[in-house]
C-alpha cells in the first residue's frame, strides 16, 4: 500500500476505494488530474471550543477562589480567637483580699486571664496585694518574662492551660527544654512546650494547651508550684 503525504495533491486513481475515485472523477477537477488535499477543520474547531471552555472555567475561578479564601480567613479568625468568659461572679474579685480570693477561686467554673495573673503573682510578688488593676498586674508578669505581649491577652478571656503553664514555668525558673529554646526565636509552640515541662515536673496534670483552666485546677497548680519553689534553694 502506498503511503502518501497529506500535504501533496493526490490523483483520483490513487484513492484506495472505488467510490472515492468516482467522486474525484465527477468532481470539479478533470478525471485523472491532481486534486489538492484539504484536511478537515473540524478538529481545529473542537480544540478551539475546548480552549474557550477552559478560559471560561478559569474566569469563574478567578472570582470564586478569592471569595473562598475570605470565608476561610474569617472562619479561622473566629475559631482561633480566645473565648471570653460568660460566667459572672456574684462579687468583684478585685475587692477581695488574697485569702478570700483563693477561696473564691475554688468555686469558679472557669478562670479568667485577670484572675490567673493575680493568682500567679501571689507566688512571687511581695507587693502583689498593692497591684489593684489588671494593667499593673499584667506589666509585672510581663517584665518577669512570664507573659508574651504577642498573645494579646485581655482580662475577660478564658485562661487556658498553655498560658498558665508558661507563667508557672517562668516564675518557678524551670529549665527550658530544647523545643522551648527553638520556640523562643519564633514564638510557635511556646505555651505547648511549657505545658509539657509543667506536666513532667508534676505541677500540672495532663491536658491540652487550649483547654480552659478551672478554679480547682488553678489552686492545685499553685500549690504544686509553691512546693517546687520551696524545694529549689534561691527561689
Amino acid at each position: 500500500m502506498e503511503f502518501l503525504n497529506p500535504m501533496t495533491p493526490r490523483r483520483c486513481n490513487s484513492y484506495p476505494k472505488k467510490e472515492l475515485r468516482s467522486e474525484c472523477a465527477t468532481g470539479p477537477g478533470a478525471p485523472g488530474l491532481p486534486v489538492p488535499y484539504r484536511p478537515s477543520t473540524g478538529g481545529q474547531a473542537a480544540r478551539g471550543s475546548r480552549r474557550m471552555d477552559a478560559v471560561n472555567y478559569w474566569d469563574r475561578y478567578e472570582v470564586l477562589v478569592p471569595l473562598l479564601l475570605l470565608v476561610l480567613a474569617g472562619f479561622l479568625n473566629t475559631a482561633c480567637r480566645a473565648p471570653q468568659r460568660t460566667y459572672q461572679p456574684e462579687m468583684d474579685p478585685n475587692r477581695l483580699g488574697d485569702t478570700v480570693f483563693l477561696h473564691y477561686l475554688a468555686s469558679v467554673p472557669v478562670v479568667s486571664v485577670d484572675e490567673g495573673i493575680r493568682a500567679v503573682l501571689l507566688l512571687v510578688a511581695d507587693d502583689g496585694h498593692r497591684l489593684k488593676s489588671y494593667e499593673t498586674r499584667y506589666e509585672s508578669l510581663r517584665d518577669r518574662g512570664a507573659i508574651n505581649p504577642r498573645w494579646n491577652l485581655s482580662p475577660g478571656q478564658v485562661l487556658n492551660k498553655g498560658t498558665l503553664a508558661y507563667m508557672l514555668r517562668t516564675v518557678c525558673h524551670l529549665p527550658k527544654s530544647l523545643n522551648e529554646l527553638l520556640a523562643a526565636r519564633t514564638g510557635w509552640g511556646d505555651r505547648r512546650n511549657a505545658l509539657k515541662v509543667c506536666i513532667h515536673e508534676g505541677i500540672m496534670p495532663y491536658g491540652l494547651p487550649h483547654e480552659p483552666v478551672k478554679g480547682g485546677e488553678l489552686l492545685s497548680a499553685l500549690t504544686a508550684a509553691e512546693e517546687n519553689m520551696d524545694a529549689v534553694p534561691g527561689q
